[in-house]
């Protein structure tokens, strides 16, 4: 989950294929009375196994994410995919490749949005589904490696996860890593100075209800900003967790992902790292590789299938 410049968190980027016109579209309704939309792609009449694809940070509907359900909806076949949009979003925003503020992304969703939301939704569908799918698994990159871990802590039926390019312990320092690197030398101290004094507005509750930041409200901000990956994923002693990071991600602290991954030592946590590729898995010549990932996570999840 995690951040690029201008403070805009990137997910993965993808081109367009051909619609899925399979997958089935449910609403479920919230407290608020609002309502959460999410899909189910039923490859089997009567399957077991339910895969959760959960996305990143951006303001894109993940019906209309192909990338996502070309390449981690693909690696177990033999199961049905779930994908539950976050507060705001459906399949009516297109997919954009954006740079800066998306113009078209729904307000509802940068009020609502949060970690917390996020949570809520995916146990509310996951509750109406789980007595169904003995085996459900979850992938996430991005914000949505940061759902993966979270979610995992909240239940006890979730049988594998998988965590991708989740980056370091603190999100703040993810941050303040990627204005490091991806900052024009000249303005990095200036860059760095006045996303500290954002923070500090954040953590003093100082920012207005109404100003979004990165198509972020103040409590996604907070949240985020209090989030220690390292108690959160101690905090589970029974999931089988994989936890992969691209060492070319400067979305992300690499330095911190090192950190946190020697003070990790627990039997049901793996870790697996990548030299030169980037957050979106692309290498330095520009070419996107997922397949050792694919294979890698595919051996790393048939030990739980015997």
């Amino acid at each position: 989950m995690r951040i690029s410049l201008l403070f805009l968190l990137s997910t993965f980027l993808l081109p367009s294929f051909a619609s899925y016109a399979e997958i089935s579209t449910h609403l479920l309704p919230r407290k608020d009375g609002s309502e959460i939309s999410y899909y189910l792609d039923k490859r089997a009449e009567k399957n077991q196994t339910l895969l959760v694809l959960m996305q990143g940070s951006d303001c894109n509907s993940i019906k209309n994410n192909m990338f996502i359900q070309e390449t981690f909806g693909q690696w177990l076949p033999n199961s049905d995919v779930l994908m539950v949009e976050k507060y705001g979003i459906t399949a009516l925003l297109p997919y954009s490749q954006y740079d800066g503020e998306r113009v078209d992304c729904p307000k509802s969703y940068k009020r609502h949005d949060n970690p917390k939301q996020r949570i809520e939704d995916y146990e509310a569908v996951l509750d109406k589904l789980s007595s169904q799918y003995p085996n459900i698994i979850l992938i996430g990159g991005s914000e949505g490696a940061t759902m993966v871990h979270l979610v995992v802590t909240k239940r006890n039926d979730i049988k594998a996860a998988i965590a991708l390019n989740g980056g370091g312990r603190f999100f703040l320092d993810d941050v303040l890593y990627n204005i490091r690197h991806t900052t024009p030398k000249e303005h990095v101290e200036d860059a760095l100075n006045g996303f500290q004094q954002f923070a500090d507005a954040i953590k003093n509750n100082q920012i207005d209800d109404e100003q979004f930041i990165s198509e972020h409200s103040k409590i996604w901000w907070q949240q985020f900003f209090t989030i220690d990956l390292l108690k959160v994923i101690k905090s589970n002693q029974h999931t089988p967790v994989l936890i992969i990071q691209t060492l070319n991600d400067t979305n992300v602290n690499v330095d911190a992902f090192h950190q946190l991954s020697q003070d990790i030592n627990q039997p049901n946590v793996k870790f697996i790292k990548y030299n030169k590729l980037d957050h979106g898995f692309y290498n330095e010549q520009g070419e996107r590789l997922t397949n050792e990932i694919i294979s890698d996570i595919q051996q790393w999840y048939s030990q739980y299938t015997k």
